[in-house]
């Protein structure tokens, strides 16, 4: 008898197995007919760390760096070398660097080199000379897409001859220096031409809903909708009478409300999208030939809970329905803030942080339909989640690579610019807020997106039996290429992405 009792306990635990694994088992439907946003790029931003260290470090470790951010190249395995980045943020410099401690940005490598020459009125790109590195090296490598962008007007040309703006709340700009300003960007895109470095994009505003002085340690102006209006009616106006082909990129909004939201704890710097391109608002400029047919704002400070991740994103989504010209960009995210699931201090090169950045840009592309996803300091020297490759200020020989970058990756590298999103949905029992699928197709390729925030494997079955190539990033593999045809084990706790 107790023999039987035995068996019958192992004969119960085969079935509990069986049916765990059998509720784990999923399959995979893709709607082709259901057609969503165009996907333009994703990227990541050269500031301030690049210029020190595309100067300063060796050619090894930077070619390196380079090859991780931009390389669309595979190792003999069939794995990518690097995250294939589409788009690269340039920071114009304001100046601060030549200015040392008076600029009151006590870290040196918050400070910018400037390029503007204020008594001849000069632009000296090669100022820049890391930077430029990095910008060659991104082109030498396949990137297409560029944007240029300054946190702050030249320092000759600000009200407080400084880069930032000593925490007022208007902009740091005199208005008799509108045209100087737009002069001067104006001056950057030509001799960046000259160097035969097109930018795309070029962004004269960051964050403007921040009042930018001595306390946050970095360079940065605020501005009203009304004073960036202005300045974008006279960059337009001297783009035309140089016949520049870059657009003006708005608004760069430093969080999801601050676009939609018209009674922020911002006046007169929040509604930022009805504001700049509804033609019944006073600061229109959706008509202008320069401007982008884009609204670029930063996903800070909207991610948790996952009650406010969707909700601000679904706001955005629909609204941008009204507005049927524009594509959305999210353009510059890291993990800033402090909340009950992740801590921006602190850096982890590990699995953790790169699942949180997945989740934020699964809804950012699926609810939010962003068709640009960009990331912050491509390279950071700092104790912070606010990097993809991080470097020692003291020993250059020290190059890590995060999870983050492959996470990243796991997007950039396979979904490319041109490709369409398109509904993909799961059959079966399971948590849909543990388990996140995208889709997005060419006329050539499909790629599928799986991020699988939960302790337990799923086994997804997959519609076509042609064989497909997957890359995995988890806790020990960084875009780990295998193969496979049917069926797919998609790991714990990792990100999962298949071609076919």
């Amino acid at each position: 008898m107790k023999r039987l009792s035995v068996i019958f306990i192992t004969l119960l635990s085969c079935v509990q197995l069986w049916a765990q694994e059998s509720s784990s088992s999923l399959q995979l439907h893709l709607k082709t007919s259901e057609r969503h946003q165009l996907i333009d790029h994703f990227g990541a931003s050269d500031a301030w760390s690049i210029q020190y260290v595309g100067k300063e470090w060796e050619k090894p470790q930077k070619e390196k760096m380079a090859q991780w951010l931009f390389s669309k190249e595979l190792e003999k395995d069939g794995s990518p070398k690097g995250i294939g980045l589409s788009t690269w943020r340039f920071n114009i410099g304001a100046g601060s660097a030549a200015q040392g401690e008076e600029s009151e940005i006590k870290d040196p490598w918050r400070r910018s080199f400037g390029i503007y020459d204020s008594l001849t009125q000069e632009v000296k790109i090669t100022n820049q000379e890391g930077q430029l590195w990095f910008l060659k090296k991104a082109k030498e490598l396949g990137v297409e897409h560029f944007t240029a962008f300054a946190n702050s007007p030249p320092i000759a040309l600000t009200k407080n001859h400084l880069a930032h703006g000593n925490g007022e709340t208007s902009l740091n700009l005199s208005k008799e220096n509108y045209s100087h300003y737009a002069h001067f960007l104006a001056q950057f895109l030509i001799e960046m031409e000259k160097e035969e470095l097109h930018f795309n994009l070029i962004s004269p505003f960051n964050e403007p809903q921040w009042d930018w002085g001595k306390k946050n340690g970095q360079e940065g102006t605020a501005a009203h909708n009304e004073e960036m209006a202005a300045v974008i009616r006279e960059m337009d106006a001297t783009f035309q009478q140089n016949k520049l082909k870059t657009k003006i990129e708005v608004a760069e909004s430093a969080q999801y409300n601050y676009v939609y939201d018209p009674s922020s704890n911002r006046p007169d710097r929040d509604h930022q999208l009805w504001s700049f391109f509804h033609p019944e608002s006073v600061n229109y400029i959706g008509d202008l030939k320069s401007v982008s047919p884009t609204f670029s704002a930063h996903a800070y400070f909207t991610t948790s809970p996952l009650s406010k991740l969707k909700s601000s994103r679904q706001v955005i989504g629909n609204l941008m329905k009204d507005y049927k010209n524009l594509s959305f960009y999210q353009s510059e995210y890291c993990l800033l803030e402090n909340n009950e699931e992740v801590k921006g201090k602190g850096k982890d090169l590990g699995i953790d942080p790169a699942l949180y950045i997945a989740k934020v840009m699964h809804y950012d592309l699926t609810i939010a339909n962003a068709s640009s996803w960009q990331w912050w300091i491509a390279v950071s020297p700092y104790d912070y989640k606010d990097g993809l490759i991080y470097v020692d200020k003291k020993d250059k020989t020290v190059l890590e690579d995060s999870k983050c970058l492959w996470a990243l990756g796991n997007y950039s590298r396979f979904v490319r610019p041109g490709m369409q999103r398109i509904t993909a949905a799961l059959e079966g029992q399971y948590d849909e807020d543990q388990l996140l699928i995208s889709a997005y197709q060419s006329k050539k390729q499909t790629v599928i997106v799986i991020v699988n925030l939960a302790d337990e494997p799923y086994e997804i079955t997959i519609p076509s039996k042609k064989q497909k190539q997957v890359y995995v990033t988890s806790s020990t593999e960084s875009l780990k290429h295998q193969k496979c045809a049917g069926k797919l084990s998609i790991q714990p706790r990792s990100i999962t992405t298949i071609v076919e």
